[in-house]
Order: C-alpha cells, then sequence, then structure tokens
C-alpha cells in the first residue's frame, strides 16, 4: 500500500483518501475492530477506538508521520520490508547482471577498515589476501574471508559453541576439494576476523546497577546509593559495562556506500528543511527541562517563565553569548510586554510570535515546546470588563488599602510600646528631654534600628501639631536633614499628607520621644559656598565638643544605653545611604596574597551589604571579607599565621571540583606544600553550589586528618565528589612529600565528624561557618574534639552571638575605609 500520504497536508484530498484505506485496511486486519490503537497526534497509541472515531481522529489531530510499519494493525514487517525494497530497487544488495555472490560486501568492508588498519600494514595485508583468495581452486562466490565470515554469522545467530563450530570447520574441509583454505579451528577463524571487530570501552558498575564508575564516580570504591563495594575479592570489578563508542561506530558504517545510503535515506527521500532563522541550541533538552533548570537555579518561586525569556534562553550557545537578532527579537518583546494594553489588544498572537512577525501556531504555544498547548497553560483571553466589573474592583482596592493603612498604624503603635522605657508618657511635656527647642537626630528601630534624620525637638507644655493634640509618646520635631528619605513617618501628617521623611523636611511631624538622641548640634548649611550640606557630612554624626561631665547629664536625662548591640550596622546603613552602591556600583576589599596564596580584590555589592544588615544567606564575597579581618584582627597579632590558614570557597566550592578538578587539585596542593615542615590546619569553608549550603572543613595535611563540621549536622557522605578531591589532594601531597605508605593503607585518610551547634532554619549556615573558625582560632589549637570545643559547646548559637559576627564585619568595612 502507498503511504505517500501520511506526509500530504491534511487538508488535502489525497491524505483523507489515504486516511480511508488505513481504516479499511486496519478494520480487515485488526482481531478486535472495536478497540483499535489510535496513532493520532492526540492519542499516540495509548487510546482504543472504533473505525469511525479512529477515522475522525486522524482527520482532526493527524498522524504519527514515523508510524511507517502498521504493526498495530495488522501489517506484518516482513510484508514492509519487502515493499520498501520494491519501491526503491536502488537499495537492492543482489545484482543481477551477475552471477556472483556479494552478500557480505567483502570489499565494502575491506575499504571501510583500511583506515582503522593504518596502523597495522600487514594486518591490513593479511585481510586483504583473504578476501581475495578463492575459498577453493576454481570457486567465484565464495572467498576465503567471504566464507569464514558467513559461517560465524551462523554460528553467533544460532548460539553454537566453539566446539561444535570446530567440528563443523572440520567437516567441511573433508567435503570439500583438497585445496580448500578454509581454517579447521575456531581459534583460527576468530583469530582472522579480530582486525574487523570494534574497539570497546570497560567500565566498572555497581552490581545493583545503581551507577557507572566514570566522571566524579571514577574515583569512588563503594556505589554511593546503595553502599555496595565496586570490586569482588583481588580488586576484581562485581560488574563491567561493555561500552562501543557511537562514534567510531558511525565512522565504520558511513565508509560503507550501500550502508550509508540506508542510513540516509529519510532525508535523500524527502525535501531537505530549510535552515531555521533562529536555532536551537540546548541539544536535547527540551524547553520543559530547561525552564525547571533555569528556576532551580534562580531559587524562584515563579512555577513558569514568560514565552520570549524561554525563547532567549534556548538559544545561548556553550559560549554563554547571544547573537544581535536573538537580542534585538527578546528586546521588542519586553517594549511590546510593557505598551500593550489588555482590554484594547485585538491581536490574537503572543508576543513572541508578533516580535516574530510570524503566525500562531496552531494548537500550540510558541517558545514553550511541542505538545504545550493553550489550554494546558490555562491561558484565556482576557474579555473587556463592564463598568459594574470595574466600579467592584475599585471598591475592593480602597477597602483592602485602608485595611493595611489601619495593621501599619497597630504594628507602629505596638512597636513605639516595645522600644520605650515608660508605660505611659505624658504627650504635653517629656522631663527626659530637655524644656524648650533642642538639636537632636531621629531615629527610627524597624526593620533595624538607625538613624534616618537630623532636626529639631520642641518640648514645651501644651505644644500643638497643627492645632492638634500630639499623639500619646511622642513629641513636636522639625526636620531639617533626612538621611533616609524614603523612610515611612511613624505618623503621617494629615495636613500635607507627608508619609514618607523626605517629604516632612521644612515642617513640623510628631515623632516617638524613645526614638529620639538629643544633644548634637543639626548643621543646616554647609561651610562650602553654595553646595549646601554634603553628603559625607550627612553621613557622619557630627556633633559640638561636649565636656565628659555634660555627656553623663544628657546620657542620664535621655537615658541612652551604654551599649548599642547594632551600632556598627546602623552606622554602615547610614554611610551606605550616602553612596553610590545603591545604583549597583560596587566596592573593592584587596586581599593580601598571605591569605589565599594569591592578590586580588573581593568585590562588594549591594546585595553583599544587604545580607549582612538584613540577615540573609551570606555569599562568597562576605565570607572572603570576614577571613580577611579574621587574619588581620586575630592570626597578625596572635602569630597565628604559622599554625592556621585559608582557602578560597570561590576556587574550591562544589560546582568548580566537579566542572574543574585539575584546577581545585592544583590550587589546593600548592597551598598544602607552601608549609611542609611544620603542622598547619587549613580552613576551607564549602559551598555546596550556586547560593547553596556553607559547612567547614578543616583539612591537616600534616597529619591527614579531616574535621567536617556541618550545621545541618550531615555527614561527607552527602558530597562525594568532595571527599574524593579531598583525599585525591592529600594523597598528591603525600606523594610530593615522598612519604612511604603501604598499598593497604593508601586510603587511610581520618575524616572526623564533629558535633558543632546546629542551625535553625535555612539561612544561618554562613554565621555558623564564620563562628566555627573564629572559636578555632581563638581555641589556638589544631585539632578540633569531636563533641566540639568546652568553652564554646551549645545546641545552637544565639541571635546574639549571630549578631556579633555581624558587628565585626560592619566595623571591620568601615575601618578599612573602602566607602
Amino acid at each position: 500500500m502507498d503511504k505517500k500520504w501520511m506526509s500530504a497536508d491534511r487538508l488535502s484530498k489525497e491524505y483523507e483518501n489515504g486516511v480511508l484505506e488505513f481504516v479499511k485496511f486496519a478494520v480487515e486486519h485488526v482481531k478486535d475492530p472495536s478497540r483499535m490503537k489510535c496513532p493520532c497526534l492526540g492519542c499516540c497509541y495509548m487510546g482504543r477506538v472504533d473505525a469511525d472515531g479512529l477515522k475522525s481522529h486522524l482527520l482532526m489531530r493527524g498522524i504519527d508521520r514515523s508510524y511507517t510499519c502498521w504493526i498495530f494493525h495488522g501489517e506484518k514487517i516482513n510484508e514492509n520490508v519487502e515493499q520498501r525494497e520494491k519501491s526503491n530497487t536502488t537499495y537492492a544488495s543482489y545484482d543481477k547482471d551477475t552471477e556472483t555472490y556479494d552478500c557480505d560486501r567483502v570489499e565494502e568492508i575491506v575499504e571501510a577498515l583500511d583506515e582503522d588498519l593504518h596502523d597495522c600494514p600487514e594486518m591490513f595485508e593479511r585481510m586483504v589476501s583473504d578476501a581475495e583468495k578463492p575459498l577453493y581452486k576454481g570457486c567465484t562466490k565464495f572467498s576465503r574471508l567471504s566464507a569464514v565470515l558467513k559461517l560465524y554469522n551462523l554460528k553467533a545467530g544460532n548460539g553454537w559453541s566453539d566446539k561444535s563450530f570446530t567440528e563443523l570447520l572440520a567437516l567441511m574441509r573433508e567435503m570439500l576439494p583438497d585445496d580448500n583454505v578454509l581454517p579447521n579451528r575456531t581459534y583460527e577463524a576468530k583469530k582472522m576476523l579480530c582486525s574487523i571487530g570494534m574497539s570497546y570501552d570497560k567500565i566498572h558498575a555497581c552490581p545493583n546497577d545503581c551507577i557507572l564508575f566514570r566522571n566524579e564516580y571514577a574515583m569512588l570504591t563503594e556505589c554511593p546509593k546503595c553502599g555496595l563495594s565496586r570490586y569482588k575479592k583481588r580488586l576484581s570489578p562485581a560488574k563491567v559495562l561493555w561500552y562501543f563508542p557511537i562514534i567510531p561506530r558511525f565512522r565504520r558504517m558511513f565508509r560503507s556506500e550501500t550502508d550509508a545510503r540506508h542510513l540516509t535515506w529519510q532525508r535523500a527521500s524527502s525535501p531537505a528543511a530549510s535552515s531555521p532563522a533562529y536555532p536551537y541550541r540546548k541539544g536535547r533538552v527540551g524547553y520543559g527541562r530547561l525552564e525547571q533548570s533555569i528556576l532551580t537555579k534562580e531559587n524562584s518561586s515563579e512555577t513558569s517563565l514568560p514565552a520570549h525569556v524561554l525563547w532567549k534562553e534556548a538559544r545561548v550557545g556553550k559560549d554563554g553569548k547571544i547573537k544581535e537578532d536573538v537580542q534585538q527579537i527578546f528586546e521588542k518583546c519586553e517594549t511590546l510586554s510593557q505598551s500593550i494594553v489588555p482590554y484594547e489588544d485585538t491581536d490574537c498572537r503572543s508576543i513572541l510570535s508578533r516580535a516574530l512577525d510570524v503566525p500562531e501556531y496552531s494548537g500550540r504555544v510558541r517558545g514553550k515546546g511541542f505538545g504545550i498547548t493553550q489550554k494546558s497553560l490555562n491561558i484565556k483571553k482576557q474579555k473587556t470588563p463592564s463598568n459594574k466589573e470595574l466600579q467592584q474592583t475599585l471598591e475592593a482596592l480602597k477597602a483592602e488599602v485602608l485595611e493595611l493603612r489601619k495593621e501599619r498604624e497597630r504594628d507602629r503603635a505596638a512597636g513605639f510600646k516595645d522600644t520605650s522605657d515608660k508605660d505611659s508618657i505624658n504627650c504635653n511635656f517629656q522631663p527626659t528631654i530637655p524644656e524648650g527647642i533642642s538639636p537632636c537626630h531621629l531615629y527610627l528601630a524597624r526593620p533595624t534600628y538607625r538613624m534616618v534624620g537630623k532636626g529639631k525637638v520642641h518640648n514645651n507644655l501644651g505644644e500643638l501639631l497643627h492645632t492638634k493634640p500630639l499623639p500619646t509618646g511622642s513629641l513636636k520635631v522639625s526636620v531639617d536633614i533626612a538621611l533616609e528619605k524614603d523612610a515611612l513617618l511613624p505618623h503621617p501628617d494629615d495636613v500635607s499628607d507627608a508619609t514618607l521623611l523626605g517629604d516632612a523636611i521644612g515642617s513640623f511631624v510628631a515623632w516617638p520621644t524613645d526614638l529620639i538622641i538629643v544633644g548634637y548640634e543639626t548643621p543646616t548649611k554647609s561651610k562650602a559656598k553654595d553646595k549646601g550640606i554634603a553628603r559625607e557630612i550627612e553621613s557622619v554624626a557630627s556633633q559640638k565638643e561636649i565636656p565628659v561631665a555634660k555627656k553623663t547629664e544628657i546620657s542620664k536625662r535621655t537615658g541612652a544605653k551604654k551599649k548599642n548591640p547594632s551600632k556598627y550596622r546602623a552606622c554602615l546603613h547610614t554611610y551606605l545611604e550616602t553612596t553610590d552602591i545603591s545604583d549597583g556600583c560596587v566596592r573593592l576589599i584587596p586581599m593580601d596574597g598571605a591569605i589565599f596564596g594569591f592578590e586580588y580584590a573581593e568585590p562588594l555589592g549591594k546585595e553583599d551589604f544587604d545580607q549582612i544588615l538584613y540577615h540573609t544567606q551570606l555569599s562568597v564575597g562576605v565570607i572572603n571579607t570576614y577571613m580577611r579581618y579574621l587574619y588581620d584582627k586575630l592570626m597578625g597579632p596572635r602569630g597565628l599565621e604559622q599554625r592556621f590558614s585559608f582557602l578560597n570557597p570561590m576556587k574550591t566550592n562544589l560546582t568548580e571540583m566537579i566542572r574543574k578538578p585539575d584546577e581545585v587539585r592544583t590550587y589546593v596542593v600548592e597551598r598544602f606544600m607552601a608549609d611542609t615542615d611544620r603542622e598547619k590546619l587549613f580552613f576551607l569553608p564549602f559551598n555546596t553550589g550556586d547560593g547553596g549550603h556553607w559547612l567547614l572543613v578543616a583539612i591537616n595535611p600534616f597529619k591527614e586528618i579531616v574535621y567536617y563540621l556541618d550545621s545541618l549536622h550531615n555527614d561527607w557522605t552527602t558530597y562525594p565528589a568532595m571527599k574524593t578531591i579531598v583525599d585525591t589532594i592529600i594523597q598528591t601531597v603525600r606523594a610530593q612529600r615522598k612519604i612511604q605508605v603501604p598499598k593497604r593503607k593508601a586510603n587511610n585518610i581520618t575524616w572526623n565528624r564533629v558535633e558543632c551547634p546546629r542551625q535553625r532554619n535555612n539561612i544561618d549556615c554562613g554565621y555558623y561557618t564564620l563562628r566555627f573558625m573564629k572559636e578555632t582560632l581563638l581555641m589556638d589549637r589544631t585539632d578540633i574534639p569531636s563533641d566540639y570545643f568546652d568553652e564554646y559547646r551549645c545546641a545552637y548559637y544565639s541571635k546574639d552571638q549571630l549578631d556579633e559576627i555581624k558587628e565585626e564585619l560592619c566595623q571591620f568595612i568601615i575601618e578599612l575605609q573602602v566607602l
């Protein structure tokens, strides 16, 4: 039956007639015509239908064009092969013009092996000689090589043993003329055919087929999943996979002209597809897996990406570069997404289709991969809402805004009550604030305690604010300078509708008494002519030289605390507000070569500073900055640099260990070999991936001991690649130090899991790792007890202990004067 209709247009008459013939053929040949498998693109052989359903499905959805042998509908495989041979006579392997037997195509085999045996001329000449030598004098159908090939194919196909094959060869030598050259043993036949065989690789495998011991598992001696040993007795592998590389196999097949035609018959028989203007560059990774990997990498809470974003990422090459035309389409999509008004849009095409200026796909979404339809994404065209619906939406938004304002007022009232030292405060006169008008600093307590502005406090009996009584616990304040213009006012000004501190400059507002610090001069004009107040002056708390006695008196009157636990964080926050870091600029922290073995500058940006100020997951830049703090403040003054050292986590994280294991080994070995004459402990803050978990690996290469401190209380088997790299590094150092170790003890490297304090959330791991290093340096011990140090042993670190790390970081950054 002619099957060309399967490639025709679904709307053509040819396709419709082909479907009718197919349904008729299926009804005549299947066992149960009422339950036939449906090969349409919707069912994909999973549904069963009758004749009418099969016809309607194929006409509406189309047929799977790769279904060329109708095995589910009664066609025999042999019939299909015969039909294809009749329709394509150029592929026939029997030449009718001659009577010579060439089924095995010995000449093509010899030509295909010419390049493989280029380095073994003797073997190639022997094979050519066997291919040209007749089986016996006067034989025209078989040569010595073709006869052995034919017989050996029978042996392999029927499972004959070597013994039976030897007996068959001996019998055939007696049956053939005396001058025949047929080998008389299986060994001789195998020896003659050994050069035709393919090369292969032997790969050790887990006995339970969990993994293959290759790539990151190549150095393991047991399966990381089931724990079974890789070897049996005497280091013989428990299971071996024989792998024939695909490239040599294809190369061998394509050297044969006949096989090459058979391999490319589909492309040769169909018109060549035009090369796409924007080719997909992610190989076998589909849109779905690509989208999932991007969302996982970015730790996004979204479930999907916009089609044009996914389309762009799918066209990024291995080098990470994006072609100019792809970038232009992406920018056009961004512009369209911001300019389109949903209710006024009449174009049914997606943004990506409009940017490409092509018709929309029929039945699926462009840029989301094959099989993704409008229905599966639940994309519905928005209809224009009625006036009644708009009014209801507006009323709901107003109610929501009103409720949010009430909630904010309740939170502020609760916050002010918590931070006040008095249970009730007289709104007309506060004895803790000097009577009259005094310069002051204005603070806020949330989200962090910080100075946000400067002004003058008016503490007079019967003081009013815009003819209204002051809120309880507050005083009247005139705002002169706003250090944080976007800060919300504790009490919004109802008269001027000001809600932000920047909007209240030059006016009066109510400010909580416990957030006012008096006794400082507030400059209103800069000494520089016509330049206003410099940002550097605003960021530093300028004050008069007040005598010590007067300072003590003011401190007592205002109830100021002797020590502010967040003093340096508030100061750093004020500094940052006066810089361009919030605009995307960075600051460079110089790193001396003695810290990590090489000199460089560590960049810190807004995200890094926010991690310190707002207690979020720490980045590698913050970790490295604190290690420089430890080196400058602890190791240097105490002379600990001879006993302790650091490894740069940027060069030794899990991603680098998997992608560039040789570079990691080279860097760490050089650090270890720089001090081989003394015992030294190396701190390695180890990160499990991009934005992943932090833990501490402390390595003593002199004693070959590794201390593992994980605040999640996991062990090193969670990261087998890390353990393999560290073990290999220690063995390399041992070899370079020329230390002789018995072979049975070559892998005896001690790993100790330390019962360190345990974190209680998913963001404290970086702070715990920094405290582990600090406490080890304070103890001045190169050995870490398995139950941790007695002086610092606890179930978990308190908030004050973690805040201590932040304060040290903030103070150190301020002292470096890099802002």
